[in-house]
């Protein structure tokens, strides 16, 4: 069985991240961290923690071959889940409340995030820094929305109601 956790982009995954690290180093347990590029336009595969390009396709077989116990997946999309489906896994999927999210996504792409990793963030800090906060706050609330409905489209389609613990699971998502 493989067990996943499913972030988002400030959704303290940062956080989340280093706490697996830890608890499946004590464990003796295999931890494979595999990213997401954030921009949609750049989602032409996946990246693993040693920086080798992985195709969506090969991410279940990728898993098998590393013997992972534990998947971390901190941007999470439907493509993930999609190719997950031919193994079992259970997996978490961390949200965050969404008006702390967009104040929070505010503040760090306005003054802190650094701009070495996500270049794409320079043009985006000087929009930012050219309105006022309530008018980045809902342009961040306009973006966010947008996500959702990419996300819940995903859930729909794969029968995903919840469940009784909230716990995701391969048969259902």
């Amino acid at each position: 069985m493989l067990y996943c956790y499913f972030g988002h982009h400030k959704c303290a995954s940062t956080w989340i991240r280093s706490i697996l690290r830890e608890v499946t180093w004590a464990a003796g347990l295999t931890l494979e961290e595999v990213f997401c590029p954030y921009l949609p336009e750049k989602r032409t595969a996946l990246i693993t923690a040693s920086q080798q390009r992985l195709p969506f396709e090969d991410l279940a077989t990728y898993l098998q071959q590393q013997n992972a116990v534990f998947a971390s997946f901190p941007i999470a999309v439907s493509e993930l889940v999609e190719n997950l489906q031919t193994i079992p896994f259970r997996g978490f999927h961390v949200v965050r409340d969404p008006r702390d999210l967009i104040v929070s996504a505010y503040f760090s792409h306005r003054y802190s995030h650094p701009i070495e990793p996500l270049p794409e963030l320079e043009p985006h800090r000087k929009r930012l820094a050219a309105v006022s906060k309530e008018e980045a706050c809902f342009w961040r609330w306009s973006s966010l929305r947008r996500c959702c409905r990419i996300w819940g489209v995903a859930l729909r389609a794969s029968g995903h109601s919840g469940g009784e613990d909230g716990g995701v699971d391969g048969a259902a998502l």
